[in-house]
């Protein structure tokens, strides 16, 4: 097996390198992450590939005929050390490999989209729930360094980034689609509220300067509350409105720790575009409107206004949970349904739409069973969802108001409502709140 020559890397980068992989806890643990994670992402290989990956991931001697455009990412992704160091000298290292192995497709992997997708992946690593990608079991210190080395401190469409361990290497010119990394990024603002996670490994939230000067250099026909016609421009108005108009409360109590935590980092995100602001009226404008969320979408928008409540089982209780819930029928595609819908604005006997939270409580709980059908009278529509993992012991409930014109919308109700009955169950947490949710915005015109 052809090892690629690595004796030019430079000594400090060479004794990181040599510290982590003789470190035998951190192999103990690297072996348990391939075991876990990597054996299984990567089952369609040959053997003999799958192990040189795995001598990357545990030694970072890197087999040079792995050097291919397919695994090009990978092999920088695997690497013992991931890092802005590590990842220049090994883009300056495989590149001419890779030339030389491919010469016909070489050049349909420019480095400056492998840096632009770096960066997606680690936005996305903190929200799967099967980690593929070695990246992310990376401290959020070292993401955010990976992060700021690429994009840099204000966006800016022509980013220079610095080879950081050969002073004489151009870098590479970083030309930046403001719609494309807009979107891919606001996309991935509000996951954290609907999968539980944990702010302090965010790196979307802890640039929110970065994410001021990228919404402030949107051109002007972005900023208006006009509706667009073509589906992906109006994708990322959407996105835009929600992250500036979250909006986060609760009809019952004061929100969790992790809610509050979320909604002072939108606020923070809201203060850092109020200050650029100033010298785009447009922009200005629409943060005014954005302040009464429920005026702004209402005239032109279906009202988008739902409740979340997320509850916690412990290991019997989920159990009983996902043996009733999954009586469902899968999807088309799925093994399983992990989705129990429930219109209490349906009669209660429609065979087509059972009950399933009351059939539920018949069994567990049934002195509640009258409490839950005074809900029914709320008109409103409830889905409920096992949390993918890490998450997986929490259920989620969706509830959405009767949004016709003729009618109110209950989500308030149905949230105290709803809390009240949840807190009779033997849970392990609850948490709810209301927001504006992107999914159900449509134009009512």
């Amino acid at each position: 097996m052809p090892i690629v020559d690595m004796s030019n890397m430079p000594a400090q980068l060479a004794q990181q390198i040599e510290e982590r992989t003789g470190d035998l806890n951190w192999q103990t643990q690297r072996e348990q992450i391939w075991d876990k994670h990597h054996a299984k992402w990567f089952y369609f290989l040959k053997r003999s590939e799958l192990k040189a990956l795995k001598r990357c991931f545990l030694t970072g001697e890197i087999d040079s005929k792995l050097v291919a455009h397919r695994h090009f990412d990978v092999l920088i992704d695997l690497f013992p050390i991931v890092e802005p160091a590590s990842i220049g000298y090994l883009i300056e290292t495989l590149y001419p490999i890779l030339e030389q192995n491919e010469p016909e497709t070489s050049h349909d992997l420019p480095i400056e989209s492998y840096l632009v997708k770096l960066v997606q992946w680690l936005i996305e690593s903190e929200f799967s729930s099967c980690p593929e990608r070695a990246i992310s079991y990376l401290h959020q210190a070292e993401k955010l360094s990976i992060f700021d080395w690429i994009l840099g401190e204000n966006y800016s469409p022509a980013h220079q980034i610095e080879h950081r361990l050969n002073p004489e290497h151009p870098g590479w010119q970083l030309d930046i689609s403001i719609d494309d990394l807009l979107l891919r990024l606001l996309l991935r603002l509000m996951p954290e509220l609907d999968n539980n996670c944990d702010l302090n490994t965010s790196v979307l939230w802890q640039r929110p300067n970065y994410l001021a000067s990228l919404i402030a250099a949107l051109p002007d026909s972005c900023l208006t509350a006009n509706w667009e016609k073509d589906e992906d421009k109006q994708d990322k108005k959407t996105y835009l409105w929600i992250a500036l108009a979250m909006g986060i409360s609760s009809a019952t109590a004061s929100l969790s720790p992790r809610l509050q935590a979320l909604k002072d980092k939108q606020s923070q995100l809201v203060t850092a575009v109020t200050k650029i602001a100033e010298q785009r009226p447009l922009l200005k404008q629409l943060l005014s409107d954005l302040q009464a969320p429920s005026a702004f979408f209402k005239p032109i928008l279906e009202y988008a206004e739902d409740c979340k409540i997320q509850i916690g089982l412990d290991e019997a209780n989920l159990k009983i949970w996902q043996q009733h819930f999954n009586k469902l029928e899968p999807r088309e595609g799925e093994s399983r349904a992990n989705w129990g819908f429930v219109d209490l604005r349906v009669a209660p006997d429609d065979p087509d739409n059972p009950d399933l939270v009351f059939s539920l409580l018949a069994k567990i709980a049934p002195h509640l069973s009258e409490q839950w059908l005074a809900i029914r009278a709320l008109n409103i529509y409830v889905a409920i969802s096992l949390l993918q993992k890490p998450y997986y012991k929490n259920y989620a409930l969706l509830i959405k108001g009767n949004t016709r014109k003729s009618n109110t919308c209950n989500t308030k109700q149905a949230e105290q409502a709803l809390v009240a009955l949840f807190e009779q169950l033997p849970i392990t947490s609850l948490e709810s709140w209301i927001h504006h949710e992107s999914t159900f915005i449509e134009n009512r015109s």
